[in-house]
């Protein structure tokens, strides 16, 4: 008979014996750990971090991840571990089938399944600007949805990727905070920011050089024959000058809107918000009472500085 085979290698709960595979019963125990966890409504966060408070090490003695646990859940998996396999030998099932039938197979499919292109934008997560003040790994977007509540009825917080994934032994300190919170404080300071004295009265000194800059080629377009040289001269110069402006003032289109005066795109769409903070924002750091936001001004980086937001 045929041995029996699993892609990726034996797959955790089992191990090989005379050429087939049998019940690894330490590992068959974490197993059931997993599959009680998931029944009672533990997420794979809250499980992996559950293992991890244990000391129970993965396979390779490491720690267990959201993704190590999304994987052993998977609905082929779960069959698996049920025994139901297309191998010609049959595996002892570690799983019954009356904690099969408990298991939410179709929302693990639906979890694990999502396609990249349909994720959600987040203003804040997902391009390593925002970081966690404990540990300084980067914060991500955190979803979560109560047992048997439809997905409108999402929430939606940041927490420290490492929590997320490597569990509350990770980062101990960093605790959920709420999107919309820290998403409108980062806005509303950004604006105040942008509409402040020292950037309109640089933008404003900017564009009096910019149009002294023009009236000067004004002047020097117009060549008196017995001058043409030295006019020529000039204008070559003044050309130069005013290249260099048109190609600063195209990296800084986006500065000169009349929608937000004076240095500002619109904020009309996540999009043109998420750019106006990556062109504006260097770091910005959670805390669980505070936010600590370092501004970099392309326009001028003696307006850099760093502010600190309390979170109430």
């Amino acid at each position: 008979m045929k041995s029996v085979k699993w892609s990726g290698g034996i797959p955790y709960g089992y191990k090989y014996h005379e050429g087939k595979l049998i019940i690894n019963k330490e590992e068959a125990r974490t197993l059931l750990k997993i599959f009680n966890y998931f029944i009672e409504g533990y997420g794979y966060q809250k499980i992996a971090n559950e293992l991890n408070i244990a000391k129970i090490p993965t396979r390779s003695g490491g720690q267990w991840s959201t993704a190590t646990i999304g994987v052993i859940l998977l609905k082929r998996r779960l069959e698996f571990y049920n025994g139901k396999t297309q191998a010609e030998t049959p595996i002892e099932p570690i799983l019954s089938d009356k904690m099969l039938l408990q298991m939410p197979l179709k929302e693990v499919n639906i979890q694990l399944g999502k396609r990249k292109e349909n994720r959600e934008v987040y203003l804040l997560s997902g391009y390593d600007i925002l970081t966690c003040g404990y540990c300084q790994g980067m914060v991500k977007a955190s979803i979560t949805t109560k047992k048997n509540q439809p997905r409108e009825k999402r929430s939606y917080y940041y927490l420290c990727s490492r929590k997320q994934v490597r569990g509350y032994s990770q980062c101990k300190e960093s605790k959920l905070k709420r999107q919309d919170l820290i998403d409108d404080l980062v806005v509303s300071d950004l604006k105040i920011r942008l509409s402040s004295p020292d950037i309109v009265d640089y933008i404003q000194e900017l564009r009096r050089k910019v149009f002294a800059d023009m009236k000067e080629i004004e002047r020097n377009t117009h060549f008196l024959p017995n001058q043409h040289a030295l006019v020529l001269k000039d204008f070559e110069v003044v050309e130069s000058r005013i290249d260099e402006f048109k190609e600063y003032m195209m990296s800084q289109e986006f500065s000169f809107s009349d929608e937000i005066y004076p240095v500002q795109m619109k904020l009309n769409n996540k999009q043109n918000l998420i750019n106006s903070i990556k062109r504006n924002i260097n770091q910005i750091t959670l805390f669980n009472d505070r936010l600590e936001i370092v501004y970099r001004f392309p326009i001028n980086k003696n307006l850099d500085f760093k502010k600190v937001i309390p979170i109430q």
